[in-house]
């Protein structure tokens, strides 16, 4: 019956990409072993890291000197900050700053992140570009940690390690941290058998002569498209977990929903910059893209199915019936802790299915948006 391969296939399908994928990767990193990357005795090449602010007169203080007291050689660093046509005190304060590594580009028209970028790789003087934003921290051998991974020829994107810091109280908070502990994980297990394929944006870091131009004229998220134009060049991108960097996760719901709603509207734009990766010859970037990316992005169009599948076969299966009430019962559970999360009233184990529908409700929102072309290159500030 069409009604029951549908229903079983997308719960294969959830499962699958959650739980089967890196169940499969850690089996293919038993079988395979790992290898560690062993620095070389040569001179540290030049770095220039780059970050594209706009209003972030609240941390840019706080970042700048947290990367002035990077232990990466003086002499071979450099800092490029571009300030996206800023309507706070930020171009100010970048005036203010006086330090011989730091550039501030100020930009008189906002275009967006992806511009700015472009236009601070182009400036950059670094044999390696780290990318970075205004609210991450990174400890003091970060820098270093990323770029002696470099030393492998074959290498050439690295992704750091992203902690964050989270109100263990609060189900965002919570969810947050636990999310970006799971896709860490990942990270790693793709790493230690061929490839990651992203990055995060906080703390991730390229050759320069691989970077390629990010779109301008549609919103794409650059710590995704820019690895993934790495590795059709032919190279790898690797996770060094003892590269760290930190930031502060939002507790509310309701802002990491929007918040992950323009990264999905995003992701979906950028899907026609890789497309060309996802044939099979493309072998385990393929598969990884597929298994990591495309299907967890079509997870909440797979729980309307099973949803509206168990529907239509409830009607004449008694076995169906328990599982669709299963599934609205799941449903009023995760209803009730988005209530609970709204009253400010503790949320408990109502948060688990509570924070699952609520990232995927906000990848489905932001389908919606990339379809009407809701979404802009430029982006707005939270914090």
């Amino acid at each position: 019956m069409l009604a029951e391969f549908i229903f079983w296939g997308s719960l294969g399908l959830i499962f699958y990409t959650y739980f089967g994928y890196p169940a499969v990767l850690l089996l293919g990193t038993k079988l395979r072993g790992t290898k560690s990357v062993v620095a070389v005795d040569r001179q540290s090449p030049s770095v220039s890291v780059v970050i594209s602010v706009y209003n972030e007169q609240k941390v840019l203080s706080e970042r700048i000197r947290n990367l002035e007291s990077s232990l990466y050689p003086n002499d071979r660093i450099e800092f490029l900050i571009g300030s996206d046509a800023s309507t706070d005190g930020t171009d100010a304060l970048l005036s203010e700053m006086k330090s011989e590594r730091l550039r501030a580009i100020r930009f008189d028209q906002r275009r967006g992140k992806s511009a700015v970028l472009n236009d601070l790789v182009a400036a950059a003087k670094g044999e390696v570009i780290v990318f970075t934003d205004a609210n991450t921290v990174f400890a003091g051998d970060t820098i270093e940690k990323l770029v002696r991974m470099f030393t492998d020829p074959a290498v050439g994107a690295v992704c750091g390690n992203l902690i964050l810091h989270a109100d263990p109280k609060t189900v965002g908070g919570a969810g947050e941290s636990a999310y970006w502990t799971y896709e860490n994980h990942i990270k790693k297990l793709e790493s230690d058998l061929r490839t990651v394929v992203g990055a995060t944006g906080g703390v991730y870091a390229i050759r320069r002569h691989l970077f390629r131009p990010l779109p301008t004229e549609k919103p794409v998220t650059d710590d995704f498209v820019v690895p993934l134009k790495v590795l059709e060049a032919g190279y790898v991108a690797k996770y060094e977990a003892t590269a760290l960097a930190y930031e502060r996760s939002e507790d509310s719901v309701l802002r990491e929903f929007r918040r992950k709603a323009r990264i999905s509207a995003q992701n979906y734009s950028s899907l026609s910059e890789f497309s060309r990766l996802l044939h099979p010859r493309t072998g385990f970037i393929a598969f990884a893209l597929w298994s990591h990316k495309i299907i967890r992005w079509m997870v909440p169009f797979l729980i309307l199915f099973m949803l509206l599948s168990s529907v239509f076969l409830a009607s004449s299966l008694d076995s169906y019936r328990l599982i669709l009430y299963c599934e609205l019962f799941v449903i009023a559970v995760a209803g009730a802790g988005f209530i609970l999360d709204l009253l400010r009233l503790p949320v408990g184990w109502f948060g688990i299915p509570y924070y699952f529908f609520a990232t995927n409700a906000a990848l489905l929102v932001g389908f919606v948006r990339y379809l009407l072309k809701r979404e802009r290159p430029m982006w707005e500030i939270n914090r």
